[in-house]
């Protein structure tokens, strides 16, 4: 899961782990597999933060129970209380906690720069990363949380010549939208928007990758092709889960800002907020609007 974690790989994880558990249910280590897999379910937006989190959270207290010297559950914690409960600061301690016990944990460092990038701790979020490629550095998880977290700081000309140093990375293999988001800040669209179709096309169906096309065909001018993604999405959501934070950035790429603060408002209400879209720098003009300031407030955050 960890090395390709795409939509079909962590649902095969959650049956794997749930059959672990079925056979032993003292296994703590499966437990805390399962937490983990949720926690990405919830983060992909494979699942809805309301169904996910809890259970998240119910299988790393499960696995702390069976077993109080793991670090993983605390990390799958921490994620719960960014992403659902946004509890900053406690977030922050388990972050802190994990690496106190264990320096070398690669997730830990990867999941503390998160946090740190949704909270606005920009160059901090990037020194984090950075320890957890080093700690892993084949890795393609790692090594493209590093790009990703030099593109949210604006850091796009030194995210693209992290590229080939990174030995665990490889767009085609993992992560194709980060390298396509720093092409669309470095004003070359046209790459942006083949990176994306290519990537789309290869996740066969994934949200996430339609998602990002769909909002890249907005700004680049072809519109009517990104309502054709939208269209799509809207009949996903007939079959499965589609986080509204997906549609604010669809929405937000189109030029339809009063919609795109509607399903931002809904994700919100609903707690589907996955922390990480935050930061992106997709969403620079819509953080200048009241209403979204609100939101933030409501959520904790600096504006």
């Amino acid at each position: 899961m960890w090395e390709h974690p795409t939509e079909e790989n962590l649902r095969k994880s959650r049956e794997h782990y749930e059959k672990a558990i079925e056979k032993d249910p003292a296994y703590a280590l499966a437990w805390a597999g399962l937490a983990d897999t949720y926690s990405w379910l919830a983060s992909w937006g494979v699942l809805g933060s309301q169904d996910a989190r809890p259970r998240a959270r119910a299988a790393a207290e499960k696995a702390l129970e069976l077993d109080n010297s793991l670090v993983g559950p605390l990390v799958t914690l921490a994620n719960v209380k960014v992403n659902y409960e946004w509890d900053w600061a406690g977030a922050e301690r388990l972050c802190k906690r994990a690496i106190e016990l264990s320096p070398d944990y690669g997730n830990a460092h990867h999941e503390y720069a998160t946090y740190l990038a949704e909270t606005g701790r920009l160059r901090e979020a990037v020194a984090e990363a950075r320890r957890a490629q080093e700690i892993e550095p084949l890795s393609p998880v790692f090594g493209a949380n590093v790009i990703w977290k030099l593109h949210l700081a604006r850091q796009d000309k030194q995210a693209e010549l992290v590229f080939p140093k990174l030995s665990g990375w490889d767009p085609k293999d993992t992560g194709g939208y980060i390298l396509a988001s720093v092409y669309l800040q470095t004003e070359r669209q046209r790459e942006a928007v083949a990176e994306l179709r290519r990537t789309a096309a290869e996740s066969h169906g994934g949200l996430l990758e339609l998602m990002y096309l769909a909002h890249a065909l907005g700004v680049s001018g072809a519109r009517a092709e990104g309502r054709k993604m939208l269209d799509e999405m809207r009949r996903l959501s007939q079959q499965r889960y589609v986080p509204p934070e997906y549609m604010t950035m669809v929405y937000e790429g189109l030029g339809e800002r009063e919609l795109a603060l509607e399903w931002f408002e809904k994700a919100f209400a609903e707690r589907s907020m996955n922390g990480w879209i935050l930061p992106d720098p997709r969403l620079d003009q819509i953080r200048t609007e009241p209403r979204f300031k609100i939101l933030m407030r409501g959520m904790g955050l600096p504006q």
